[in-house]
């Protein structure tokens, strides 16, 4: 009796991993169909096909290249024009006298060595060769900007 309780436990432990195993195929089989059909209710289809320009897409370069100049001289201007109205200076006696009431008794007036006219002198022609040489860049840069289009 025994031994027919140990084949029976046997036999039903084969049935069961048998049963378990077809249970797994069944259920994969399952998902592979639910896949199947899906992926043919959702079929893509390409309408137009990608396509390469020749010209590159970015902004107006000119336009941009003109608008950078002209915001960075405003901006110099303004803020010449900021550090002249936060520290003023009077070029005549007669201007201090209306701005401040006041009555001027003397002025002091600027004599310029000949060191400092040749220094003032440089600075201007530097300031000079700075603002040409900006120029002559920004037609470099705007004919090669036009060159590319």
């Amino acid at each position: 009796m025994e031994s027919q309780l140990a084949q029976l436990n046997r036999d039903y432990i084969i049935n069961k991993e048998n049963y378990e195993k077809l249970i797994g195929r069944r259920e994969a089989a399952k998902l592979s169909g639910e896949l199947s059909s899906t992926t043919e209710m959702m079929a893509f289809k390409i309408i137009d096909p990608p396509t390469v320009q020749y010209a590159p897409v970015g902004p107006n370069r000119p336009l941009l290249f003109s608008a950078a100049l002209g915001v960075a001289l405003v901006a110099g201007v303004a803020t010449a024009l900021l550090i002249s109205q936060v520290r003023p200076t009077f070029l005549s006696p007669a201007e201090l006298r209306d701005a401040t009431g006041l009555s001027v008794l003397g002025t002091v007036s600027m004599n310029w060595t000949a060191l400092q006219q040749v220094r003032r002198r440089r600075a201007r022609n530097a300031f000079g060769a700075c603002l040409g040489s900006l120029f002559v860049l920004y037609g470099g840069v705007m004919t090669a900007a036009l060159l590319k289009f």
